[in-house]
Formats: structure tokens, C-alpha cells, sequence
């Protein structure tokens, strides 16, 4: 049976987050308190109850009058909402369960990192050491740094706020060094900034595992770049957990729930797992100017590989995601080099605008088989050019071969298929097929440059180009 118990857990969207689903998802009632509207909004959006606004001490104890359980799921480096709610526990009777986020910094795994107790210690450091210092140490921090060092050596990173914005111009660091973007960002795209900007010297604080602090460290190591790290604060409360699931099942248990329905680390729901990924993919997105519609496309490419690498090799002919949207509206048919990339296109995309698939490889008809000079994919192509020619969509992730022969074909009968994904992987042919495609200004084309390609991404493609002709409104 289960025990109403008034509960209040303060957090942000990380850890909060997932113990919220989890104790939503089990019947327990509670609130959540953030600061921001941004994680209101998440929270709203899944119809759990939310308040947000930073909240002095008096603001705190009219807040939680009657309360009887309290969670502190909020940053490490909260320390005045920490030290508020533990005081107000004890004044008041409330139950105060602290949970302490996983480290994300070893000394073993990172050698020679210094290791300081405040963001003035840390200015101190990275004072002495020449060059640009990425500060990603929060707002809070900056005035320590532009106390001792001249802002123009200072690069900060900081959440895409005009508040934020303006505060950091106010410390007088130059436009330009500003880098305003929402995380998790990947290791590899945190040495692409540290690369671009020329940083030497990575400031940051021991936040934990959910804070990205590991792909940070990892960057800045693979670069030979020095890095100073502000310590995280100790904790003296007195029931404190470590970890997310003992929690959650302390809470079910004070609310007299014996069996949970899951896992709190678990996500299920399809559509859960696709909005978190794509909004990872999103975040890394958000810097770059690409059309929106392309931008769609890739942020697909790269949630079916999980490879970044494809921001910056990925190519679009000027109206390839215009051409292909009339395409599919048309009718025309798809036409595929294997049965991976088949299999790989959603059937019921296809089926909005009656759009059937060929697969040429395995074409039965194959009348250029018995070429030995020719590859199966390369004689297929003939097949499906003879059927189709340039009434079609050709999707290409597989086989270069088949990537040249049609090329050949197209510009030996001066064809211009509708459009061309050109996804053909590995280290023969893959790249000069592609190469020689992006030197063909008449052909509207998707492609990627280098040997990285595969059904995957090929069919990533073709669907997301689907969905956008399904969604997009005709023009009259």
C-alpha cells in the first residue's frame, strides 16, 4: 500500500531526472525544485510537477514548511543550497537525504593534474602558465580569473543564456572567447575547440561523472594540454548515498513500495531513448550555420553511427534536400546497392508517398553478371540504370564500384538522377568515389568525404529525408 509522504527533490536534469521518471513512474508523488525554466520545462513536459527560481534561506523555509522528506540531487558545488537545507533539517525535522554524485576525475587515470580548493588558488595557477586558459568552471568563477589574468587570455564556456552572456562581457572578456553552448559534449569535440581556440591551460571543476568532467580530462590529455581542477566541496550530511538506485529504493521504501517497476538507470521508452540521443547530437549541432533541413539530416547520420566525425565530413550539393523531398513526393523509387541499406529504410515512411525500394545488387535479371571485369554491385547498377535511370533516388552505402559505374553512366548519357546518397565505405575506392562525385557540379548529391560510410549512414539518410517530405508543408 502506498504511504503519501510530502516530498521535495532539488536537482537539475541529470540525476534528478532519472530518479524522478523512476518515482513517476511508480506512483509516488513528489515535486521537483530547479532553478532554471529550461529544466522546468523538461520536467512540465513529462507531467511532473516542478517549480523554479533560486530561493534565499528565509524564501527555503516558507518553501518546504511541512515538508517531510527532502532529496539534495543538486550540483556538487551548490553549497549555499546545501548548507541551507541541512541547517533547515535540522531546525525543522525534515528528513534530509543527500546523494553524492561519482567522481569523474582519477589520479590515477590522470597523472600531473593540479588539483586546487578554490577558483582563486586556480586563477593563481593558471596565472603562471603562458598562453589561452579554457575556463569551464562556471560563472561564479570568472571574477577570480579576471582579478589576476587579462581577459584576452581567457576562453569561457558557458550555457547559451543571455544572462550568462551579458555577465561574462561584463568581466570584460572579449566577444569572441565566448563559447555558449548546452552540454554533454564529447572528448572529441571538446579538442576541436581546445585545437581552434589554442588553449594550453583547461580549468575545471570536480563536478562528477554526470558532468562530462572525464571527456574534459581526456581532451586536454590527448593534446599535452595542463589542467588545473578546483576540488569538489566534502559533504558532512549525515544520510548521504552515492549511489542513484540505493536511493531510489530508500525513497520507494519510506513510501511503502516493495516492488519497482524498473531499474532507475533504465530508460524504455523508444521515444525516451531517441529524444535523449538526438539532443546529445543537437548540443554538438547547435554552434554550426547549415540549413536547417541539413542539419536534421546529419544530426540523423550521426545518431545511426554515433560518430561526430560526420559534422565535418558530411557534403551537401546546394538543393539536395529540396530535390529529394520532390523526389519522394514524386513517387520515384529508391533504389539501394545492398540489403543492409534496404532494410535499413523505414517502410512506413516510404509508404506515405508510395515510394518502392530496388535493391541492384541482387538483381535476378542481371544480364552484365557474367563480366568478370565488374564487381556484382558495379554490374547491378547497370541493371537498376536500365530500369530506372534518372527517375530515381540511388542510395549508396556499400560498394564504391557501384558509386563509379554510376557516375560513368551518368555522364556518359548525360542522366541526372534525382538525387544521389553516397555513403561507400572502406579504404579501396571509397574515397576516390566519393571525391569524384562532390567534382560533378550537375549531380544533386549527399555524400561524405574519407573512407567512413556504410548502411547506416546511408539509410539514416534516406529516412530522415522521408520524414522531412512527410512533415514538411507542400508548397502551393
Amino acid at each position: 500500500m502506498l504511504v503519501e509522504v510530502k516530498l521535495i527533490i532539488f536537482g537539475g536534469t541529470g540525476e534528478s531526472m532519472k530518479l524522478a521518471k523512476f518515482l513517476q513512474n511508480n506512483g509516488v508523488n513528489f515535486q521537483v525544485s530547479v532553478v532554471s525554466q529550461e529544466a522546468a520545462d523538461s520536467y512540465s513536459r513529462l507531467g511532473i510537477p516542478v517549480r523554479h527560481g533560486a530561493l534565499d534561506a528565509d524564501e527555503l523555509r516558507k518553501y518546504l514548511a511541512g515538508t517531510e522528506v527532502v532529496v539534495d540531487c543538486a550540483h556538487p558545488f551548490a553549497d549555499d543550497l546545501h548548507a541551507n537545507l541541512k541547517k533547515l533539517s535540522e531546525k525543522t525535522g525534515f528528513r534530509y537525504i543527500r546523494y553524492i554524485r561519482g567522481p569523474g576525475l582519477s589520479q590515477d587515470e590522470f597523472p600531473g593534474i593540479v588539483v586546487v580548493k578554490s577558483f582563486s588558488e586556480a586563477a593563481e595557477v593558471a596565472k603562471g602558465i603562458p598562453g589561452k586558459i579554457f575556463l569551464s568552471s562556471g560563472i561564479k568563477s570568472i571574477s577570480a580569473f579576471t582579478g589576476k589574468i587579462t581577459p584576452d587570455r581567457l576562453v569561457v564556456r558557458i550555457l547559451p543564456r543571455q544572462e550568462s552572456i551579458k555577465s561574462v562581457k561584463m568581466h570584460g572578456i572579449p566577444e569572441e572567447n565566448i563559447i555558449a553552448l548546452r552540454s554533454p559534449f564529447t572528448a572529441g569535440f571538446n579538442i576541436s575547440l581546445f585545437r581552434q581556440y589554442g588553449i594550453r591551460t583547461l580549468v575545471t571543476k570536480e563536478s562528477g561523472s554526470e558532468a562530462g568532467v572525464q571527456e574534459k580530462l581526456s581532451a586536454a590529455r590527448a593534446m599535452g594540454i595542463n589542467i588545473v581542477v578546483i576540488g569538489r566541496p566534502e559533504s558532512d550530511t549525515s544520510e548521504q548515498y552515492r549511489s542513484l538506485d540505493s536511493l531510489a529504493r530508500e525513497i520507494l521504501k519510506i513510501h511503502g513500495v516493495e516492488n519497482p517497476v524498473t531499474d532507475v538507470n533504465a530508460v524504455l521508452d523508444p521515444a525516451g531513448i531517441e529524444d535523449r540521443s538526438l539532443s546529445v547530437v543537437g548540443q554538438v549541432l547547435s554552434g554550426m550555420s547549415i540549413e536547417a533541413m541539413e542539419k536534421i539530416v546529419l544530426s540523423r547520420i550521426i545518431y545511426a553511427t554515433a560518430d561526430f566525425d560526420y559534422k565535418d565530413t558530411t557534403i551537401f550539393t546546394e538543393n539536395a534536400v529540396e530535390s529529394a523531398v520532390e523526389a519522394i513526393r514524386d513517387s520515384v523509387p529508391i533504389v539501394v546497392d545492398v540489403n543492409m541499406v534496404s532494410e535499413g529504410i523505414n517502410r512506413k515512411l516510404t509508404s506515405n508517398f508510395k515510394n518502392d525500394i530496388f535493391v541492384f545488387r541482387d538483381a535476378s535479371e542481371n544480364r552484365y553478371a557474367a563480366d568478370e571485369k565488374m564487381t556484382r554491385a558495379a554490374s547491378g547498377l547497370r541493371v537498376a540504370m536500365d530500369r530506372y535511370g534518372e527517375r530515381a533516388i540511388y542510395v549508396i552505402g556499400n560498394a564504391p564500384t557501384a558509386l563509379l559505374e554510376l557516375l560513368s553512366i551518368s555522364a556518359g548519357k548525360h542522366l541526372k538522377p534525382r538525387l544521389i546518397i553516397a555513403f561507400p565505405v572502406g579504404f579501396t575506392n571509397a574515397s576516390e568515389s566519393k571525391r569524384k562525385l562532390a567534382a560533378m557540379n550537375d549531380l544533386q548529391y549527399i555524400t561524405s568525404i574519407g573512407p567512413k560510410g556504410g548502411s547506416p549512414a546511408a539509410a539514416a539518410c534516406m529516412n530522415a529525408l522521408l520524414k522531412i517530405a512527410g512533415e514538411k508543408p507542400a508548397e502551393a
